[in-house]
């Protein structure tokens, strides 16, 4: 599964690093492929409202007929589905709902290994060096929280100007030069995106030293407000069947919320 994603990760890294290389801004770069992202599966959004609204239509349908004929309702359901143009609509849907996470998933592997996954180096070289900072004590100290082992070409772009002296053996003077630029390009906002927003083990002693906790707690907002506006939109479009499960379906979704404002405090920016 590591592979597949890695892959994945080696071919989206090809688009951040199109828009990394127009603006030169790691953050900039990430909200211009974001923003493409969501342009791109816009089309798809608009068509999982239209399989809500059928979805919603045909329940109240069904609410007219049958009720207590559960073989005739079904044969009543299977004709609605096909008036309605739903029957089909079932597995897109799933392609459609999975369709982000498999582009998120590649996004991580590109964003947390974006020596060989952005800039292409060779691997063995990223390796070699990888291998080397740890045995650099200040730079060993200063890893990723408790997933160092995930984010080590983070920390070697972060301690680049410490390190570089000792890199002409591994790198070529041409990549050299990439890195260099490229670890000068992390500032955003006045944020330090190499930076961890809170330390694991330290949580709360350490999330508000730096003006990075803002990432985390923008997280949890955005993720709550858009499981709420989604029940709201429910409601209004009166699917009863949704709103059934929804109280269920809402506590996962607050407590992955939850869970993934505690992952993005202990993971760099």
């Amino acid at each position: 599964m590591y592979q597949i994603f890695s892959g994945l990760g080696w071919i989206v890294g090809y688009v951040v690093y199109f828009f990394y290389m127009l603006v030169r801004n790691y953050g900039v770069a990430i909200i211009l492929f974001t923003v493409v992202l969501n342009f791109a599966l816009f089309p798809t959004y608009i068509k999982q409202q239209k399989t809500m609204a059928g979805t919603s239509k045909m329940q109240k349908k069904m609410q007219k007929i049958y009720k207590d004929d559960k073989v005739k309702l079904q044969e009543e359901q299977q004709k609605l589905m096909q008036e309605e143009g739903n029957n089909s609509l079932g597995c897109s849907g799933c392609l459609i709902s999975f369709a982000p996470l498999i582009v998120f998933m590649g996004l991580f592997y590109a964003l947390s290994n974006p020596l060989t996954n952005m800039l292409h180096l060779d691997s063995n070289a990223v390796a070699t060096a990888v291998n080397f900072i740890n045995t650099v004590p200040d730079v060993f100290a200063s890893s990723s929280g408790g997933y160092a082992s995930t984010y080590r070409q983070i920390d070697l772009i972060r301690s680049f100007q410490q390190v570089q002296p000792y890199l002409g053996q591994i790198f070529s003077s041409s990549d050299l030069a990439t890195l260099n630029q490229f670890s000068q390009s992390f500032q955003f906002l006045g944020l330090d995106l190499l930076q961890t927003p809170a330390v694991s083990g330290h949580f709360w002693q350490t999330l508000f030293q730096t003006n990075l906790f803002v990432l985390p707690l923008a997280s949890l907002a955005l993720q709550i407000f858009t499981q709420f506006y989604n029940i709201r939109m429910q409601k209004q479009m009166g699917n009863s069947q949704a709103l059934r499960t929804q109280g269920c379906m809402t506590v996962v979704m607050v407590v992955m919320a939850i869970w993934m404002f505690y992952i993005t405090c202990i993971v760099p920016a």
